[in-house]
């Protein structure tokens, strides 16, 4: 003859008292002061908020600052049997003193925003008066795809 099976009893109340004693520790106030150390990492680097709220230095104007892209249009042909993308649009300078006009980046992000393919042009200007526009068109050759979105901006050379 086997034995029978006893349910365990003190299981169940093992579960309940350690669940009592977690929801009282975590809901208990803690007293900073109390505490000898707080740091949860030791030697961890302190940063103090109002570190992270001062100003940033003036590092110079950001690349392409005052240069703005408009009219950005994608299509697609077929060129010697291969599928191309061709990016077109127009590069204006949006301020009233002339700007140089840096390099131009167009890349084809997937949807998680990351950049699949890139192309990074000169603009046949070196630079631009108020209120000019320069054209500009970027063709890749067989895309992605993944690729759902252009981004422009501008990069140093």
């Amino acid at each position: 003859m086997g034995t029978k099976f006893q349910p365990n009893v003190t299981f169940p109340l093992f579960l309940i008292f350690v669940s009592f004693i977690s929801l009282h520790w975590i809901s208990s106030p803690v007293d900073a002061a109390s505490q000898p150390d707080t740091k949860i990492i030791p030697d961890w680097p302190y940063v103090d908020s109002d570190e992270l709220n001062a100003p940033k230095p003036n590092l110079g104007p950001e690349i392409g600052e005052g240069l703005a892209h408009y009219n950005v249009k994608a299509r697609r042909e077929v060129i010697n049997g291969k599928d191309h993308l061709i990016v077109e649009g127009v590069v204006v300078n949006i301020t009233e003193i002339d700007i140089s006009v840096p390099l131009l980046r167009v890349s084809l992000l997937d949807g998680f925003q990351r950049r699949l393919h890139k192309q990074v042009i000169s603009l046949p200007v070196k630079d631009l008066m108020p209120r000019e526009t320069i054209p500009f068109e970027v063709m890749f050759s067989e895309p992605s795809g993944l690729a759902r979105k252009v981004h422009i901006d501008f990069v140093l050379p």
